[in-house]
């Protein structure tokens, strides 16, 4: 790792944001950032840090096995958001009953919350409004396309089986 990459390093780059680097609790704030840096050798790097506000989604929470993509939604934005049924729902363009249900269920197979631990990605829930697709599929197309994450690499962030990934995401490009 490169030397520069400390927390009071990110500070004093970004003197004007609010910055915290490192393990992100619900009740610490950050901002959204962008800092390019050059490293010896000429390749340069992009740190992003993103607003933990309700319009983004850190992949770490996808890290389980018990709970659908939907689930893992609604429970990280109902418990460590502290957001109403309602504005999820506004929020994901799903029925507010649903939401409901959804977060129901998640909790009767996983009733502990979420260990957040620091998340290199994070998911913009802009993706969840397009209801062509399943919520798998909006997260895998994002992954891929923007963020040209292999399949495999997405399957381990996800939890989930390459071919599983592979699948979901030639079934959202036939769409």
């Amino acid at each position: 790792r490169d030397s520069l990459l400390n927390k009071s390093f990110f500070t004093s780059m970004l003197s004007k944001k609010s910055v915290i680097f490192g393990g992100l609790t619900n009740k610490q704030s950050w901002t959204c950032s962008s800092l390019k840096m050059e490293k010896g050798d000429g390749t340069i790097t992009e740190y992003q840090f993103f607003d933990k506000s309700k319009d983004f989604i850190p992949l770490c929470v996808f890290f389980n096995d018990e709970l659908s993509s939907l689930e893992t939604i609604v429970k990280y934005l109902k418990e460590d958001m502290g957001m109403k049924f309602c504005d999820i729902a506004r929020l994901l363009n799903r029925d507010e009953k649903t939401i409901w249900a959804t977060y129901h269920n998640a909790k009767k197979k996983k009733s502990e919350r979420f260990i957040l631990s620091d998340s290199k990605y994070f998911l913009p829930t802009s993706i969840f409004k397009n209801r062509a697709f399943g919520v798998l599929g909006c997260v895998v197309k994002y992954l891929k396309d923007e963020q040209h994450l292999t399949y495999h690499e997405i399957g381990v962030l996800l939890k989930r089986d390459d071919r599983t990934i592979w699948t979901t995401y030639k079934r959202v490009l036939s769409k």
